[in-house]
């Protein structure tokens, strides 16, 4: 039987590990498929605590799946440096641009495979202004990154440790300045008339600090707010962050916006989460897993397949709370902004 070793490093409340739904639907479909395979799942925060155990490994797994694209790069090279190189790794992640530039390219290892998911809220102006419609009178978008994650390396990192090292500098970076690690939200921000700012983070206590720096609202009602956070679950990596973030932006009245959380914190959100439909990409992976397995596909062909569906997720009692209600009218806006790929609006996850 093959072993199927599983990278996992985000999920929420009770949905991580083997809980982790991306890792549920996974190992299902390979069950579907007969792969016939002995699933493996390793779950850590740290991408560094993943690099660790795979170095320690005593034999070689037929196959990794890595859930994110920060995960598939710390497992691609730890398994080169203990000389384990060729050992076919399947992820699913996104791969971004700013300003024209790929931030994190994609793999080129001919054993790496995949499932690119484009990443939801800021990969267009139609996504971004949703924010707008949600909130008429918002005037601040504030963006966490990781500093644990593909996306902040070379010259971005560099800017973001600079802005770390300031003993009396502001928690945030307006997009488009000399720290910017992406300055093409500052262009997103100007297309719906809002000013973009970004925090690097890298520890909780400054996450939380950071958050409660955040002009919050007069009260909790959509056309109060006049600024948002928004986290992507790659600041999962920094445990803690995430739980402090959200904590800090209930208390203070400010809501807090998800990316591909999948799930909601027990009491703090978020509000609302943006996602890429990583159910049906993780179902993907697991086709091309089986395929390699089975020896029916080299991992060379076909290497990373685009899946291009996203779903919008409503935390019903935080809804309430802030008076936030999507119409049946607003609901179809909702559906022509986003195309076929809003897949539904669902209720919150136990």
């Amino acid at each position: 039987m093959s072993r199927v070793l599983v990278l996992s490093s985000y999920g929420v409340g009770a949905g991580v590990g083997v809980h982790y739904p991306p890792v549920q639907e996974f190992e299902r479909e390979l069950a579907r498929l007969g792969a016939g395979a002995d699933v493996v799942v390793h779950h850590a925060r740290s991408l560094q605590a993943h690099a660790g155990f795979l170095k320690r490994l005593s034999v070689d797994p037929a196959l990794v799946y890595a859930c994110g694209s920060s995960v598939m790069e710390v497992a691609a090279r730890a398994l080169d440096e203990r000389g384990g190189p060729g050992v076919p790794i399947v992820y699913w992640g996104s791969h971004i641009e700013d300003c024209g530039e790929l931030v994190n390219p994609r793999p080129s290892a001919p054993w790496i495979s995949g499932v690119e998911v484009p990443m939801p809220l800021y990969r267009s102006h139609r996504h971004f202004r949703l924010l707008k419609r949600l909130f008429p009178n918002l005037e601040q978008v504030h963006c966490t990154f990781s500093m644990d994650s593909a996306f902040i390396q070379g010259a971005r990192r560099a800017r973001y440790e600079r802005a770390l090292s300031r003993e009396r500098g502001d928690a945030w970076i307006p997009s488009g300045s000399e720290l910017s690690a992406f300055p093409g939200l500052r262009r997103l921000g100007e297309l719906i008339d809002v000013a973009v700012f970004e925090h690097p983070c890298a520890d909780p206590e400054r996450a939380a600090q950071a958050a409660r720096a955040i002009p919050p609202a007069a009260r909790r009602a959509p056309e109060a707010v006049r600024a948002c956070l928004i986290s992507c679950i790659d600041c999962l990596h920094i445990d803690g962050a995430v739980e402090q973030m959200a904590r800090a932006a209930s208390e203070s009245g400010v809501p807090f916006i998800g990316l591909n959380f999948g799930a909601f914190l027990p009491q703090h959100g978020p509000l609302l989460s943006f996602e890429s439909d990583l159910l049906g990409a993780s179902r993907l992976a697991a086709r091309i897993a089986h395929d390699i397995l089975q020896r029916a596909r080299r991992p060379d062909r076909g290497r990373i397949a685009s899946y291009d569906r996203f779903v919008l997720r409503l935390h019903p009692a935080l809804a309430a709370v802030w008076g936030l209600r999507l119409s049946d009218r607003e609901q179809a806006w909702l559906l022509k902004s986003f195309g076929r790929t809003l897949a539904s609006i669902h209720e919150e996850t136990p």
